[in-house]
């Protein structure tokens, strides 16, 4: 089991593990993860706090249940907090590393994310269709962002990503409507098919020069 460190600790005081807290919480312990991950959350609170511990193991993810159509050999992910339209907004603890598929898929009242700096992965859809997203701060720890990540975020006017971050999936931000203002160091080193509402989007990816703030 992974120690703690000095900054896990600091967020011990906002993780309660009462029964009754966690009762709002489905997760699993994820053995090649190395800690425990939430799958599904079934409260109705408008403001959550997503708990740093469960049974003494940090939750390193914030992931979603995979499911088979019946007939079909389609898999699909139901994210943890998927179509919670009433959460506006989230605390997302420090032990946290990766935010899973579609986590947050059709939030669309979310307008408030925290993201810890320990977070190196926003996976595919992890905030699709969150239509109340104004902006995010996108931590300089992050080096991947998922296909779809932030699609159909219409509300989204701008966004800053790290040099940290090497890939930037298909769709990313495509459907951002509102998007006017973008800054991309130069650490993206790939950048997937339509990954931004511009007009210099070509199918085979955006030239990064496009992109940079000057």
């Amino acid at each position: 089991m992974r120690k703690p460190d000095s900054d896990l600790n600091d967020n011990k005081p906002f993780s309660p593990e009462s029964t009754e807290f966690l009762a709002n919480f489905e997760y699993e312990y994820s053995s090649e993860l190395n800690g425990m991950v939430i799958t599904k959350y079934k409260g109705n609170e408008k403001a959550v706090l997503i708990p740093d511990t469960i049974g003494g193991k940090f939750v390193v993810s914030i992931s979603g249940v995979k499911s088979s159509i019946p007939g079909h050999s389609t898999i699909i992910t139901i994210g943890a907090f998927s179509r919670c339209t009433g959460l506006t907004s989230i605390l997302i603890p420090k032990s946290v590393t990766s935010i899973g598929e579609f986590a947050f898929n059709g939030c669309a009242d979310l307008t408030n994310i925290s993201i810890p700096k320990s977070l190196t992965i926003i996976g595919e859809g992890a905030f699709s269709r969150c239509t109340g997203l104004t902006s995010i701060l996108i931590p300089k720890s992050v080096i991947s962002i998922g296909a779809y990540a932030f699609n159909g975020c219409a509300s989204l006017t701008s966004i800053s990503i790290p040099e940290s971050v090497t890939i930037i999936g298909r769709n990313a931000f495509n459907g951002c409507t509102g998007l006017t203002s973008i800054s991309m160091l130069d650490g993206v080193t790939s950048i997937g098919e339509f990954a931004m509402n511009l007009p210099e989007a070509r199918p085979r990816g955006i030239p990064l020069s496009s992109l940079r703030s000057q």
